[in-house]
């Protein structure tokens, strides 16, 4: 009778372990998921210190809520395109915390990118490639595309401001 305590005990035990790691797990899958809450202009200052985005034309919420045909009202945009048509760069971040407009912002991008493409597909090698390679991620409540031989780099330098 007392093997059988000392084994129901060792067993209560582990369970308990077992319970325990299980909630650290969920809290740490809980926490790794967010997003620290970063303001747009130090996303905007980090991005232009390369001087590459600098030299590109910003562009204002109502251009781009004109050029995506999506209402931008109560989102934030950083938004930079090369001045030269034959030129497809482009970095593109949205801030909003309506999942509703982020899948609407996010199907816009995609769209808009997407019919580039296609005017290029053909002739303009290098313009295609750029746009069917884009850099797209939703992250938290922001939302980065970007279409540049410098995609990855950029991308990365918004993803150290959001850390």
């Amino acid at each position: 009778m007392n093997h059988i305590n000392k084994t129901n005990r060792k067993l209560n035990i582990a369970e308990l372990l077992i319970v325990i790691a299980l909630i650290v797990f969920i809290v740490l899958m809980i926490t790794s998921n967010n997003t620290k809450d970063v303001d747009m202009e130090t996303i905007k200052a980090e991005l232009i210190s390369d001087s590459s985005i600098s030299e590109m034309t910003e562009k204002t919420a109502l251009e781009m809520e004109t050029e995506l045909g999506v209402d931008l009202t109560d989102v934030e945009v950083i938004a930079f395109e090369a001045d030269d048509v034959m030129d497809v760069s482009r970095l593109y971040v949205f801030k909003t915390e309506d999942a509703d407009k982020m899948q609407e912002i996010i199907d816009a991008v995609d769209e808009s990118i997407e019919s580039d493409a296609n005017d290029f597909n053909g002739y303009g090698t290098n313009q295609y490639d750029l746009l069917t390679s884009a850099d797209k991620l939703e992250k938290g409540n922001y939302y980065f595309a970007c279409v540049s031989e410098d995609a990855d780099k950029w991308q990365d330098e918004f993803l150290d401001t959001l850390k």
